[in-house]
């Protein structure tokens, strides 16, 4: 209501100026002064509420595609929010699947021993370091979160593997048949820090496989396939030396790479 207030008071003078002006009424000013500005009055009267009306109209135009706008962020905050929850939860469902495919490979690879003492993670680089993103049998363990760097243990050694070796090597397990070494051959060997050999002393022997993503014909490095066995040795030991199972263990980890990539659980660097 306040907006619309001086362009009645300046429109009423016009009205007033322009029947004194129009009418017997301009006959009686005398002073040129006072019929200028009565003049001026009639104009300011005709333009001021024209652009006055130009004026809201533009303000409200503005309002309007600011209200718009706060209400397209809006709209796309929600629908990120939608995404990532929506990512979320394939994520989940693509673990729990991870989860069911190793046991599953560890009754293909290991179909002879007791499955549960026999442990089965993925782990991938994080910041420079190997870290676990998914794992059965090992939530409570003391190794269940450890982190390795290049080179380091049966997996450090497995990535560095698949960085450095040709293609017809690359995908070679690394294996570690016999953990109980010295802390001397832990350290020398493995690479292992005082903190590492605590976690991982009641660990009795690994296989560490790279997993590979094939595209366009080239091989993209993902992770490290680990299966390990805590609890009972294996009654066949030299079956971590069979190529056979090397060949198989690489196929796995290339199934459980197509899964890690298509539900976008992790990105290939370009």
């Amino acid at each position: 209501m306040r907006r619309i207030i001086l362009p009645l008071i300046i429109a009423a003078l016009g009205v007033v100026g322009n029947i004194i002006l129009n009418t017997s009424l301009g006959n009686l000013i005398k002073i040129p002064a006072i019929s200028v500005t009565l003049k001026i009055i009639t104009i300011i009267a005709a333009v001021v509420p024209t652009s006055f009306s130009l004026i809201l109209a533009e303000l409200r135009d503005k309002k309007t595609e600011a209200r718009y706008r706060e209400s397209e962020e809006r709209y796309r905050a929600a629908e990120k929010r939608y995404q990532e929850v929506e990512n979320e939860r394939r994520k989940r469902e693509a673990l729990d699947e991870l989860r069911d495919y190793f046991r599953a490979a560890i009754v293909r690879l290991f179909s002879d021993e007791d499955n549960n003492t026999i442990r089965a993670n993925i782990m991938v680089v994080n910041s420079g370091e190997l870290v676990t993103l998914c794992s059965i049998n090992m939530e409570f363990c003391k190794d269940f979160d450890i982190h390795l760097q290049y080179g380091q243990g049966c997996a450090g050694e497995a990535w560095k593997r698949a960085r450095e070796k040709p293609i017809s090597e690359c995908w070679v397990p690394v294996l570690a048949p016999r953990t109980n070494l010295s802390l001397e051959e832990l350290k020398e060997k493995w690479h292992f820090t005082d903190d590492l050999i605590e976690k991982t002393k009641d660990v009795l022997w690994v296989i560490s496989t790279p997993i590979f993503y094939r595209t366009n014909l080239k091989m993209r490095f993902v992770g490290i396939l680990n299966f390990d066995g805590v609890g009972n040795n294996l009654k066949n030991p030299k079956r971590l030396e069979d190529i056979t199972l090397h060949k198989d263990c690489a196929d796995i980890a290339e199934e459980f790479g197509k899964i890690l990539i298509h539900n976008k659980i992790v990105n290939l660097n370009p």
